[in-house]
């Protein structure tokens, strides 16, 4: 989370990234050119990441190569790549003030900035300037900061106990993605017993990755910690409890929770129970399988809910409007989506991917392509013309593209003719039936079908003439026993599978 990372720790970053992943030296001119840093601030840096990955691993981990004025980083370390700059990044994060503010707001109550003041060791003009940009960062996540001494909250976080749910969730699963256990109240020797054993029991081995499962764990100390210390619940309007009721039928993931908690009354006890169900879909990807979200979106159409009905009329007019072909189970697990993002847009809508390191933007995507934009328009004029005429569901700006996400998701999983491509192999028999069996094996018969048909085929693979083709569709396969040529046609077709999924 870049707004965690001070100036220079996210410039010792960034050159350590691009030494640690490159193939080859590289030379201090081009790690100015690319970093755009002075030569003085270049080897301070070098010098300081020394040190810091020094401490964030051993003294042995890391060997600086420096041959020729260029450079390089050697790791004896036998930890994966991705994990040693996550743990870089987490050394980062947790030493800079912004986040040392928050995990001291998240322990205790404060009644005035002097007082974090002095537990975090800085002056209080400084913190007021941190202060101010932590404000701004709060309003994204609909949460404000009080400090008034007469206040009879537990909390220095004001907000809906929705959003400050929403927030610790995110905030410590952005930060720590299950590198450390982050929350010293409840060490992770006493989750392993009370938690681990009833996640491992919703979810048996093999049903749940690794990481999701420590995900849930986060959410599980979290919920802990604002039911059983803060006395903090969450309260759910009639038709939440309706429709996350209708969830909690299919697939209930909340028993795990509620085995821990000190006795509650009856209706905050199932009001929790059914958040929990909500909470951990909109966190947590892929809880429940196609048969189970389909069962759940089944379930959804048999009660009175206005928001439902309005998503069963987005689906039903995106599909009609982009001629979609979709299964009965496809289109169950399309409106189970639509319900989730519509539910997140209303009773959470944060837009939190300023906050990422590498937001996903499809526009970025599209332009590497050179794909046509016909459909990002066909998308917007849906967009205009559905609100126009339904307002039931108001859109504010920052949920315009979560919608409009939305609608590229039905596009792209509705049914898609395969891609027919014509192979033609002379020099023997059966080399024809030996490439469509390897490219078969590879793509699988749902994305590729074979035709001899050549005003048919949207791509052509042969060793002979075949007529005006353009080269961006035609592969010239000499033989068949040369690994070089099989990667380059297994590359070919891939790319354009991978730029037809990305084009109207």
């Amino acid at each position: 989370m870049e707004f965690f990372i001070d100036k220079t720790a996210e410039k010792k970053l960034a050159l350590f990234k691009l030494l640690f992943f490159s193939d080859d030296l590289v030379s201090v001119k081009d790690l100015l050119t690319q970093l755009q840093f002075s030569k003085s601030a270049l080897f301070r840096y070098l010098k300081e990441l020394e040190e810091d990955l020094a401490l964030t691993f051993d003294s042995q981990s890391f060997l600086l190569i420096n041959h020729n004025n260029a450079y390089s980083y050697k790791s004896e370390s036998q930890l994966d790549k991705s994990l040693i700059v996550n743990r870089l990044n987490l050394y980062y994060v947790k030493g800079s003030i912004r986040f040392k503010i928050i995990t001291a707001l998240y322990k205790k109550r404060y009644t005035s900035v002097d007082e974090i003041a002095n537990d975090l060791y800085v002056s209080p003009s400084y913190l007021y300037r941190q202060l101010k940009a932590i404000y701004a960062f709060f309003d994204d996540f609909h949460l404000k900061l009080t400090f008034k001494p007469d206040s009879n909250q537990s909390t220095n976080f004001v907000g809906s106990e929705i959003h400050q749910r929403f927030f610790f969730a995110y905030f410590y699963w952005s930060v720590f993605k299950g590198i450390e256990w982050p929350f010293k109240r409840l060490p992770e020797s006493m989750y392993d017993l009370y938690y681990k054993n009833e996640i491992d029991k919703k979810f048996p081995k093999g049903n749940l990755a690794p990481a999701k499962a420590t995900q849930i764990g986060y959410l599980l100390t979290i919920t802990f910690w604002r039911v059983n210390s803060r006395k903090e619940y969450v309260q759910l309007e009639e038709e939440l409890i309706e429709i996350f009721t209708a969830i909690s039928e299919v697939n209930d993931i909340s028993s795990s929770i509620a085995t821990t908690w000190t006795q509650l009354p009856e209706e905050i006890d199932n009001q929790e129970r059914l958040f929990f169900n909500f909470f951990t879909r909109v966190e947590v990807a892929s809880v429940d399988n196609d048969e189970m979200k389909e069962q759940i979106s089944k379930h959804l159409l048999t009660i009175n809910s206005d928001l439902v009905a309005y998503c069963v009329t987005f689906l039903e007019e995106v599909q009609q409007h982009f001629d979609l072909k979709m299964t009965s189970q496809k289109k169950m697990v399309n409106l189970y989506y639509i319900v989730f993002y519509h539910l997140y847009m209303r009773y959470i809508n944060v837009n939190h991917s300023q906050y990422l390191n590498s937001p996903f933007q499809l526009n970025e995507i599209k332009k590497q392509l050179n794909s046509s934009s016909l459909l990002e328009k066909e998308i917007l004029t849906f967009y205009d013309q559905f609100f126009q005429k339904n307002h039931f569901f108001k859109v504010d700006a920052s949920s315009k593209q979560l919608v409009i996400s939305l609608i590229y998701f039905i596009i792209n999983s509705a049914e898609v003719e395969p891609l027919p491509i014509l192979v033609h192999f002379s020099k023997n028999i059966s080399g024809e039936y030996l490439i469509k069996n390897k490219i078969n094996a590879i793509f699988g018969t749902s994305t590729i079908r074979f035709t001899d048909d050549m005003d048919q085929a949207y791509l052509v693979i042969s060793d002979s003439y075949e007529g005006t083709i353009s080269n961006e569709q035609y592969f010239y396969i000499e033989e068949m026993y040369n690994p070089t040529i099989w990667k380059g046609l297994f590359d070919f077709i891939q790319q354009h599978l991978f730029n037809r999924s990305f084009s109207n």
